[in-house]
């Protein structure tokens, strides 16, 4: 065989293989995203279970994907399955890369009364995510909770600083004893 028709043999092969698995990975990413909206309809559904189901079908195939981790560990909160929902959003929380996973852990050991361990994912949190008022702003409700009203009034600020349109900030910043 000619070198010529051995490198097009070759050119034709390599992009063959890179269709079929860009194919490939295109329909996994299909089937995950088609599966998280599904988990996601029947939480809204109060289906906690169901949505629960979807979340581990993705993570069967993608244990690291943190979006089907975090909305198994809301679903299972949702479900009252606290506990579980813990392990999950710490391993979101591990990720580095979604915020709202603070702020649920957070508030599963705020409505606890575990205002520590509260405090210690807020804090955390906005180490990692300084601009996420969220996490201010229920920081500020958790110091509410505990009648720490001057630091509710320096966490709503920051929060306003973020989103000035958040008006329960502003509840926050003007709760009165």
């Amino acid at each position: 065989m000619k070198t010529y028709h051995k490198l097009w043999l070759a050119l034709t092969l390599m992009l063959f293989c890179s269709t079929v698995l860009l194919a490939q990975q295109g329909g996994s990413h299909t089937q995950t995203d088609s599966l998280l909206k599904q988990g996601v309809a029947l939480n809204d559904a109060g289906k906690f279970a169901d949505a629960i189901a979807k979340y581990d079908e993705v993570l069967k195939t993608d244990p690291n994907n943190i979006t089907a981790m975090y909305e198994k560990g809301f679903s299972l909160s949702a479900a009252g399955k606290n506990d579980e929902a813990i392990l999950c959003f710490e391993k979101v929380i591990a990720s580095r890369q979604m915020p709202n996973a603070y702020v649920a852990l957070a508030n599963i050991y705020d409505n606890r009364s575990d205002f520590a361990r509260a405090e210690k994912y807020y804090q955390q949190g906005i180490a990692t995510f300084p601009n996420y008022g969220s996490l201010w702003y229920n920081l500020g409700l958790s110091y509410i909770r505990q009648k720490k009203y001057t630091q509710a009034e320096a966490a709503a600020t920051e929060s306003i600083k973020i989103n000035p349109k958040h008006v329960a900030s502003y509840q926050v910043y003007g709760y009165d004893v």
